[in-house]
């Protein structure tokens, strides 16, 4: 067993705080506080308690995979996520659009990332990261965006909507903190534990990450999509040392430049 880091208790008052307060607004009743309370207790058993007894680790992995799944894809009951957007649209060309704020997503990641045994943020490898976080940063929005416009899929659509600062927010911790904590620091690590191969296990981790938008999605593009933009972010992730930060800023910078300039979501259909 390996108690956590003072780093990782410094997330212990920011991880209370947002369950607390989502509580207190009944954005999370009693049976969603006791199914955090159980994926907490789980997460603690996998990512902490560490048994050479692979009875011990199979059960506690499937007990954690399940319960995550069942609150990234809403559903778990007890949650009412409040809708910030409803049916809104960033500009003339661009389809409707609506934002929640997930806590069944954002929470689980919270203790997941609280939890995480390991920690491989150094200073000496600062500058590389940076680097690195804007090379695949920039291929990433190339190799997405371009395709997307020849395909029709979105157009060039520079703006600044009103609701920027907002999105923003929820889009950095609700969207791409969530799913690249889930899909690059627990999902990528663990495969490339067992298949040892860390473009594999790239691999592997982005074909999960485009099942699960196509689960949530029900669209084949947005699928492909999100598959192909997993391996930019889990070659930034396995590049930078195993740095969540970095695949987070990829995710972020490629998000916010599809939100500025092009059409958000998609293009309009009439």
């Amino acid at each position: 067993m390996k108690l956590l880091h003072l780093k990782q208790l410094c997330f212990l008052p920011l991880l209370l705080g947002v369950c607390f307060y989502a509580f207190c607004e009944g954005f999370i009743r009693a049976k969603g506080l006791a199914a955090l309370l159980a994926f907490a207790l789980v997460a603690y058993a996998h990512l902490r308690i560490i048994p050479k007894n692979k009875i011990y680790n199979f059960i506690t992995a499937l007990a954690f995979v399940g319960l995550i799944w069942l609150l990234i894809t809403h559903a778990m009951p007890g949650f009412a996520n409040p809708i910030i957007f409803d049916h809104v649209q960033v500009s003339q060309m661009s389809s409707y659009y609506s934002m929640r704020i997930n806590f069944d997503k954002v929470i689980p990641a919270l203790i997941i990332f609280t939890f995480w045994i390991h920690s491989n943020f150094k200073w000496s490898l600062l500058s590389y990261q940076i680097k690195v976080t804007a090379a695949v940063s920039t291929a990433c929005i190339a190799c997405i965006l371009f395709p997307a416009v020849l395909s029709g899929f979105v157009k060039f659509d520079p703006k600044i909507p009103n609701i920027t600062t907002v999105w923003a927010l929820n889009n950095l911790f609700c969207v791409c903190f969530s799913e690249e904590v889930i899909f690059r620091l627990y999902v990528q690590s663990k495969v490339e534990q067992f298949v040892r191969n860390p473009f594999a296990s790239i691999l592997i981790a982005s074909a999960i990450f485009g099942y699960y938008h196509y689960y949530m999605h029900s669209g084949m593009i947005m699928a492909i999509l999100a598959a192909v933009c997993g391996i930019f972010y889990g070659y930034a992730f396995s590049k930078t040392n195993r740095s969540v930060i970095c695949a987070i800023l990829v995710h972020f910078s490629l998000n916010l430049c599809h939100f500025l300039l092009f059409t958000y979501p998609h293009v309009m259909r009439n």
